[in-house]
């Protein structure tokens, strides 16, 4: 998991940051969680926050979404440096317990946690019957 958050920093490195002497180096795994959404065709998402720093630069928290293709290939979704203000809203975050995942305020920048579903195949303690 680690590999797929220091690529999406990379990747914001890249896109963002104009200098290489300001780029942000990843420091550690804050936390993670793995999402499903769609219908019939399922989607996996995993949800990142990490810790970077910049040279001279307090540590910054980041959000990263990645989905997971074939065999050790992925696709980098969004890397974004979260703000004081950011705590979006994401159901597959909240359905997996992963509450204190903070994710942008702008949900449109990342693509999973938008539907309101549980993982496929897990069984809700709640609801299980255990009569059998």
């Amino acid at each position: 998991m680690e590999r797929y958050m220091r690529s999406a920093l990379q990747k914001y490195n890249i896109e963002e940051i104009f200098s290489e002497d300001m780029y942000f180096r990843f420091d550690e795994v804050q936390s993670q969680s793995w999402i499903v959404e769609g219908e019939y065709d399922n989607q996996f998402y995993y949800h990142f926050n990490f810790a970077a720093t910049q040279d001279r630069s307090r540590t910054c928290m980041f959000f990263a979404e990645v989905t997971p293709e074939d065999g050790d290939e992925f696709d980098i979704v969004c890397c974004k440096l979260l703000g004081d203000d950011d705590n979006g809203h994401c159901y597959g975050c909240k359905n997996a317990r992963a509450e204190g995942l903070r994710h942008p305020a702008c949900s449109s920048v990342y693509v999973g946690g938008h539907e309101d579903r549980k993982f496929p195949f897990m069984i809700d303690s709640e609801s299980e019957d255990d009569s059998d």
